[in-house]
């Protein structure tokens, strides 16, 4: 038995971390710099600062300023498995729109049993932060958004077909309000499941990672939702209701932007349904009822409130081209 431990002992502090270095590289088909072993017991072990660093074909990149990871030193003897709970403290992450417009270019790439079975069981993260830059409609990258995100967490369940997570407080940087996601991806299935809370979230800066006709400047998002994404390419569907106040928001083609927009929104399957919408371009105040189908597109009626003829022309005036 005392020999046993002796090895389990080595084996944690000298060989854990290239172990765990290289089955990440191999898991996420990419190199992984795992620091320098900074503590350890018979249960956890923690790494010092590691590095995901960037790669000619990955839009991602991560620093992390320290990894805590817990196992059960029992199961490492016996079964010569190791389920790791790993937590990310300070991760920074970047990730860059590619030029066809994906977010996420990593993929995980499962591997074949070797001597050593590891099996990550949940993956936490604390006090994160994480820039996305989007691209333009010229394909030009732009500065980020950036977000902080305080707690993360997630499980891997069914041999990783089963991922169930939750984002709390989720924020737009120098932003109001937050949002709350509680989800699950099933890699398989090609499907994620979402729960998402805002509360009077600020949106303008939001709307950068959107590529749009209408170019959002201000006003505040609130969202009670339920959607369901598929990654195969089909639309995804939601249940819900929203709430759109005092927007800003630019259209091109008009040289006055809308202003005092507000509406009230509910969401069911594939239909936008715009209960309530007032809007003002200029001096003119319009009002609004329909939906917008995500296959078939719009069923809007609007309606104009009186108005001197001055008004409409001054409205109606278009952007020099």
């Amino acid at each position: 038995a005392g020999g046993g431990i002796a090895y389990g002992w080595y084996f944690i502090y000298y060989r854990l971390s290239p172990t765990v270095a290289e089955s990440l590289s191999k898991l996420l088909s990419r190199p992984v710099e795992i620091g320098e072993v900074e503590a350890v017991s018979f249960s956890s072990l923690r790494f010092g600062e590691s590095v995901i660093p960037p790669t000619e074909n990955a839009s991602e990149t991560a620093t992390v300023s320290a990894i805590e990871v817990d196992f059960t030193l029992f199961q490492l003897l016996t079964q010569q498995t190791l389920e790791l709970d790993v937590t990310l403290i300070k991760p920074d992450i970047q990730v860059k729109q590619t030029v066809t417009g994906e977010w996420i270019t990593t993929e995980l790439t499962e591997q074949p049993p070797g001597f050593l079975e590891i099996k990550l069981n949940t993956l936490d993260a604390e006090d994160a932060n994480i820039a996305l830059s989007p691209r333009n409609q010229a394909g030009n990258l732009q500065p980020p958004v950036k977000f902080t995100l305080p707690e993360f967490n997630s499980q891997f369940l069914e041999d990783n077909q089963r991922i169930p997570f939750q984002l709390n407080n989720l924020s737009v940087v120098n932003g109001e309000g937050n949002v709350d996601i509680k989800g699950e991806s099933r890699p398989e299935a090609e499907e994620v499941d979402l729960k998402v809370t805002t509360d009077q979230l600020a949106i303008g800066e939001l709307a950068r990672l959107v590529t749009s006709p209408v170019d959002i400047l201000a006003g505040t998002l609130a969202l009670d939702a339920e959607v369901n994404l598929s990654l195969d390419g089909n639309l995804p569907t939601f249940q819900g209701t929203a709430n759109l106040n005092n927007v800003t928001a630019k259209v091109e083609q008009l040289s006055q932007p809308f202003t005092n927009t507000n509406a009230a929104i509910r969401l069911a399957e594939q239909d936008i349904i715009f209960e309530d919408f007032k809007t003002k371009l200029g001096d003119v105040s319009a009002i609004a009822q329909g939906k917008i189908n995500l296959k078939t597109g719009y069923d809007l009626n609007a309606e104009i409130q009186p108005t001197a003829i001055a008004n409409l022309l001054t409205a109606a005036d278009l952007a020099a081209s």
